[in-house]
């Protein structure tokens, strides 16, 4: 469970993983554990994803479409690693925003190779 999006998902429901004793990274490693590493996967899934272009396999929409993603779903990332540890707020956001990074994501990449 190597992602932003499940990382958001975790600290937003951290409350109830900790009730119900399941090892969630929030639960186990703490909130700013858990915010550190998803700013640095984010970081990482960025550059991977025009590593993607760089290579030739998609073309400029997808390149487009990606910076779009990318970088607002890493605004949002990093918003969430300045809140509070206490406060989850913008990981609620960050999760319902990851829903549609990957929905866009997965489509450009359809899109950007015709």
């Amino acid at each position: 469970m190597d992602s932003p999006h499940s990382w958001a998902l975790a600290l937003y429901k951290n409350e109830e993983y900790t009730i119900a004793g399941i090892p969630m990274m929030p639960v186990v490693k703490g909130a700013r554990s858990t915010k550190i590493q998803s700013l640095f996967y984010m970081v990482l899934l960025f550059i991977c994803s025009i590593v993607l272009f760089a290579c030739g396999d998609f073309n400029y929409f997808y390149l487009t479409a990606s910076l779009l993603f990318n970088s607002t779903l890493l605004y949002f990332i990093w918003r969430m690693w300045k809140e509070d540890d206490h406060q989850f707020v913008w990981a609620k956001r960050t999760f319902i925003l990851s829903l549609f990074y990957i929905l866009g994501m997965f489509s450009s990449m359809v899109i950007g190779i015709l």
